[in-house]
């Protein structure tokens, strides 16, 4: 074996073996037909193609993954959060990323701040380089700790007026004071 030939032979057993390359595993025909469907805005039709991809190859976290994918763009996210958990089960590291971060996007959809921002912490675990996922847990960080400095900003305004509203009694007090002090001097000359 030549040189050339020995480097191709290691690169694609690398491949294999880091789960980057299987030249052995054929994309399932069912997956296939979900993907075109969904491309098509088809969620639905893809649904059940994926369905029938799970009948064939349970473990297919491909399908799971994608089903994840159609049941969010059909808005149902907690069904598409249960998907996102099954795909997150298989994988490699960046698919797991994907997965959990797509996991947060649904739990931030649906309203469950806490649960998407411990999904994008964990995505981050595995690709601390995503820096959409970055950007999507620094939004929702700062969005978590606006309601609690909205009371705080609206206590301090409220605060703010009291003590306005004190030093306007006060201002009219002196003014009553000055108008009844003005009245004894006036009285006083006479």
């Amino acid at each position: 074996m030549n040189t050339r030939s020995k480097k191709i032979a290691a690169a694609l057993l690398a491949l294999t073996v880091c789960g980057g390359w299987n030249p052995f595993l054929k994309q399932n025909a069912d997956v296939k037909e979900g993907n075109e469907a969904y491309a098509d805005g088809k969620f639905d039709p893809a649904l059940g193609s994926y369905d029938a991809a799970l009948k064939t190859t349970r473990d297919s976290v491909e399908a799971h993954f994608n089903r994840g994918d159609a049941l969010y763009k059909q808005g149902k996210f907690d069904d598409a959060a249960r998907e996102y958990v099954r795909a997150a089960s298989g994988g490699d590291k960046g698919f797991k990323s994907r997965t959990l971060h797509n996991l947060g996007n649904t739990f931030a959809k649906g309203g469950k701040t806490q649960e998407a921002i411990d999904a994008y912490i964990k995505s981050l675990m595995l690709d601390p380089k995503n820096q959409d996922t970055k950007y999507n847990l620094e939004l929702l960080l700062r969005q978590d700790q606006e309601p609690q400095l909205q009371p705080q900003n609206q206590q301090n305004q409220q605060e703010q007026l009291d003590k306005m509203k004190e030093q306007e009694k006060n201002v009219q007090m002196n003014k009553q004071q000055l108008k009844e002090f003005k009245a004894k001097e006036v009285e006083k000359d006479w």
